[in-house]
């Protein structure tokens, strides 16, 4: 069963040159998003986390999620963190985020590199974090789920749904919605 770690509901805490809110208009799913705004004067490292309860995602194979830029950024810029730790001080994973076309959202996923390390049964807060400079940008990110791959798929970013023959609507896709099968873009 996915395990949801954010909504999107709840404004994450910024970091020096980074203001993050909700934002109602531009999002994925449910009622907002998490917005990331990322002044020039930002460099590199945490730009925005957010604490939870303690969740195990100890039996996991990786997440799942919508993110959106408003400029285009090559992969490997931002990357996303989960931690046992507050303020995600310390993070267990660091997942590497896929390159970025302004102004569409992309569902990602991303596979843990150790989904058994220690500390993975109590993660209490994600993070977005740049590995290098993004430059004044704007990104959202939505409905951050863990997730378990699906019978078949040996990466949580490919194979495709069409690939696999899975119309958009078929019954697997509509049961476990992107659970690992599928990753893609949409407007």
């Amino acid at each position: 069963m996915p395990v949801n770690i954010d909504g999107g509901e709840v404004a994450w805490t910024a970091k020096t040159s980074v203001a993050s809110t909700v934002e109602t208009t531009i999002k994925k799913t449910g009622a907002g998003s998490a917005k990331h705004v990322i002044a020039a004067g930002f460099t590199t490292g945490l730009v925005s986390t957010y604490d939870f309860d303690a969740l195990d995602l100890s039996h996991y194979d990786g997440v799942v999620f919508w993110i959106r830029s408003d400029t285009t950024l090559a992969s490997g810029v931002l990357r996303l963190v989960l931690d046992n730790t507050a303020a995600s001080a310390s993070p267990l994973e660091t997942l590497t985020i896929p390159a970025l076309t302004a102004n569409t959202w992309k569902l990602v996923g991303l596979t843990f590199a150790d989904g058994d390390a220690d500390g993975m049964d109590s993660i209490i807060s994600v993070g977005l974090d740049a590995a290098s400079d993004p430059g004044a940008i704007t990104v959202y990110v939505d409905m951050i789920t863990a997730v378990k791959r699906v019978c078949g798929v040996r990466n949580l970013e490919a194979p495709t749904n069409k690939s696999r023959g899975l119309h958009p609507h078929h019954p697997l896709t509509a049961k476990y919605g992107v659970v690992g099968v599928f990753s893609g873009t949409s407007p």
